[in-house]
């Protein structure tokens, strides 16, 4: 998505649009709660994500 210049707040849109009900529901209240920086919001949502979702080599 970088090569695209796809914009943080469209990457949210986009993620929470695909995930599943749970983390949907949390991917939500991130986006509502960082609403004035989209930047931050997606940061917080990945580091959620690599935390229940993570590979199991790390």
């Amino acid at each position: 998505m970088n090569e695209l210049k796809v914009q943080p707040s469209e990457k949210i849109h986009f993620l929470v649009n695909n995930l599943g009900t749970e983390s949907q529901m949390w991917a939500e209240s991130m986006r509502a709660s960082c609403a004035s920086d989209p930047k931050l919001g997606l940061k917080l949502i990945w580091e959620r994500l690599d935390h229940y979702y993570g590979s199991a080599e790390k």
